[in-house]
């Protein structure tokens, strides 16, 4: 391909899960914990760390790197506790207040979150619809489609929604029976 030579030892991706024996954990670690350090002005990113016994019996202070977080169950609670305390110092809305870690649900991005939430909170059943802000994300319509839903979008103007435009379509669901 074209970044062929660019690129020589790729990881493929495309079927799933990669074996984790391919991937650099140790590299992706050291990565992550520089980029996190930079952000909340700490190097540090395990001050809660525990000593462990890893198989041999020796200490440790720092997580073992291993391919947990690629394997099924929840495996988040360190990150979301992590997430909750940077939020809790870093967004000024927040005032200084953290979010409770086990409110946090993170994702693979918003595609996956508005996945979740349709397959969580919609049915195609009742003929739900969504609202969208028009213009809308651009992969949205897409997946509210295929959960059966419709899509009507809503008048935006540069400060976002038309509060007016919302109710009159709020309004006009309701005269059809139908929910949002």
């Amino acid at each position: 391909g074209l970044f062929r030579s660019e690129f020589m030892e790729i990881i493929d991706f495309s079927n799933g899960q990669p074996d984790s024996s391919e991937l650099p954990n140790a590299l992706i670690l050291r990565a992550t914990q520089h980029a996190l350090g930079s952000l909340t002005g700490s190097a540090d990113v395990h001050s809660d760390k525990k000593r462990r016994l890893d198989e041999q019996g020796k200490s440790h202070t720092e997580p073992p790197v291993s391919s947990e977080p690629l394997e099924y169950g929840d495996h988040t609670f360190r990150f979301r506790r992590a997430l909750s305390a940077f939020l809790g110092r870093c967004d000024a809305s927040r005032n200084g207040v953290a979010p409770d870690p086990n409110c946090l649900f993170p994702t693979a991005g918003v595609s996956q979150a508005l996945d979740l939430l349709c397959t969580m909170c919609t049915s195609s059943a009742a003929k739900d619809v969504v609202l969208t802000e028009s213009p809308t994300y651009f992969l949205s319509s897409a997946i509210f489609r295929n959960h059966g839903l419709e899509v009507r979008g809503i008048l935006t103007d540069d400060d976002g929604i038309v509060p007016a435009a919302l109710e009159q379509a709020l309004e006009s669901l309701k005269r059809e029976g139908r929910r949002a």
